[in-house]
């Protein structure tokens, strides 16, 4: 995401890789952010559609199969918040910080 240079000084800070020295947040946080938010977006879209299955039968028939989607999207927008978001990482920064 950053230069190596960066990659030192986020490490190196005071925060971590949560904000740089001036205290803006870091590349890695932004992305971190980001992340999250899309993971939540499609948390968010499956209990929709869930809930929208539970109130028809006929739909609540076809959940293993349409749910099955919703799942799988879930599932990679946590891969992407894990690998792209730095999620391990910044969750251990909040842990020390917070």
């Amino acid at each position: 995401m950053g230069t190596d240079t960066d990659d030192v000084n986020e490490s190196n800070s005071v925060n971590g890789p949560l904000v740089d020295a001036s205290g803006e947040p870091t590349p890695r946080y932004v992305a971190y952010l980001k992340y999250q938010k899309e993971y939540n977006d499609k948390v968010t879209e499956h209990q929709s559609a869930y809930m929208e299955a539970q109130a028809s039968p006929a739909l609540l028939r076809m959940w293993p199969i349409v749910g099955k989607q919703y799942i799988d999207k879930v599932n990679d927008a946590m891969k992407k918040w894990t690998v792209l978001g730095y999620k391990n990482e910044i969750e251990k920064a909040l842990n020390t910080v917070g």
